[in-house]
């Protein structure tokens, strides 16, 4: 089979950069500009889910004013 008809078919990706526990009233109260600290640091762990399924593991970084995300593992999920 050739895969190249298939090279230019967009995916969603997500990577969760962290999580938190706010309250419900803190979270009534965020607006534009709002800060919500994480549990991860530049330079933690995260991972990268593709179309819903966990293919990659990595760390967070920053670029600039920019995350970003250096591949260290990949996981492929089932």
């Amino acid at each position: 089979m050739e895969f190249e008809n298939l090279m230019d078919i967009p995916l969603n990706c997500e990577c969760n950069l962290g999580e938190t526990y706010i309250t419900i009233a803190k979270l009534l109260r965020l607006e534009a500009g709002s800060v919500i600290k994480l549990n991860t640091v530049v330079g933690g762990n995260a991972t990268l889910v593709v179309s819903g399924t966990k293919l990659l593991t990595g760390e967070v970084g920053s670029d600039s004013k920019k995350f970003s995300f250096k591949v260290s593992d990949v996981i492929l999920e089932k």
